[in-house]
């Protein structure tokens, strides 16, 4: 029970972050912008949001910076498909071969190092009670 109950809490944390990326493509593409780099930036900002964390051992920290990273090639995104009149695709897959194959080079120092600060998980009263599904749904971090 306690294995079943692990493996729905993480991935139930691990969804939620492709989640939130597939919803702000969504939003994208209802505006007309087709963003294929959407795995780049997640990677460039997962790596600069974790050698922040372990740099500062500040997990509000790592967080800005992930989402600093995020915004500043995001914009360049931007700039390159709408002032520029650039292809949308091709910037999109540059994006994504580019921000991965960056952040799998810079990982490589971070890999296997467990980030020293994390957000503490919120227990909502009654709700992470519920037997299997409480501790998994209602006991996540703050994000």
């Amino acid at each position: 029970m306690e294995i079943i109950a692990g493996l729905l809490q993480t991935s139930i944390l691990a969804g939620g972050v492709l989640a939130l990326a597939a919803l702000g493509e969504v939003l994208a593409e209802r505006v007309g912008v087709v963003n294929l780099g959407v795995e780049g930036l997640m990677a460039l900002g997962a790596i600069a949001g974790i050698a922040t964390v372990i740099a500062t051992r500040s997990a509000a920290l790592g967080f800005i910076c992930a989402l600093g990273i995020g915004l500043a090639v995001g914009m360049i995104f931007a700039s390159a498909t709408v002032i520029l009149r650039a292809n949308q695709v091709l910037c999109g897959l540059a994006l994504t071969l580019m921000g991965t194959g960056l952040a799998a080079t810079i990982g490589k120092t971070y890999s296997g190092m467990p980030a020293p600060a994390t957000f503490a998980p919120v227990a909502i009263p009654y709700l992470s009670e519920i037997p299997l599904i409480g501790h998994a749904v209602f006991t996540q971090n703050i994000l």
